[in-house]
């Protein structure tokens, strides 16, 4: 964090060793943090909140109490099965994390720890939809509100690639939960 008078640098997370343990940020080890976005539902204090990618998995730090806590490993035979490498929060409360190894795009429901692939984990290169879709190490991604699509770095294909998403991803009704089986992806 950067004091904005004195310009100076503060360490909020991390101890300067590698690991995965939850607990106050400053104690805990970082296992070479990647991407970073904050929690953009409306679930939390703005800026409270953030989702963390590392080579082993997704963190959930809260700058507000300082803790950090573990959310999705890769190596416990869970959803995601390798590295994440991007990653964005939409107005639902939900991540969409794109993965390089595996060249899959996963919705996650950090609340409930349960996701699903927008994109198959296979890679290739086809548009379409999300079932028939195919990336070759999608590195990173961005999520435009506006237009209700995410733009991700297709590594390996040298492109980049637009995908529609489903518009309740968008909705920040807190009382309307979004059955995560119930999502459409499109890429254009």
């Amino acid at each position: 964090m950067v004091d904005t008078k004195t310009k100076q640098v503060t360490t909020v997370a991390g101890n300067g060793e590698q690991g995965m343990e939850d607990g106050v940020a400053l104690k805990c080890g970082m296992a070479a943090p990647q991407k970073l976005t904050f929690d953009r539902s409306r679930k939390v204090k703005p800026d409270t909140v953030l989702f963390i990618t590392t080579p082993l998995g997704i963190r959930r730090f809260d700058t507000a109490t300082g803790k950090i806590i573990t959310l999705y490993w890769n190596d416990r035979g869970s959803l995601l099965r390798s590295s994440p490498s991007g990653i964005v929060s939409t107005a639902s409360g939900h991540l969409i994390v794109s993965c390089v190894e595996t060249s899959a795009v996963y919705l996650l429901d950090p609340t409930a720890l349960e996701g699903q692939p927008l994109v198959s984990p296979v890679s290739g290169y086809a548009d379409g939809s999300g079932a028939v879709a195919r990336f070759f190490s999608a590195i990173d991604l961005v999520v435009i509100d506006t237009e209700r699509c995410a733009y991700l770095a297709d590594w390996g294909n040298g492109r980049v690639r637009r995908m529609t998403l489903p518009p309740q991803l968008f909705r920040d009704d807190l009382n309307t939960p979004l059955p995560i089986r119930d999502t459409a992806t499109k890429f254009e």
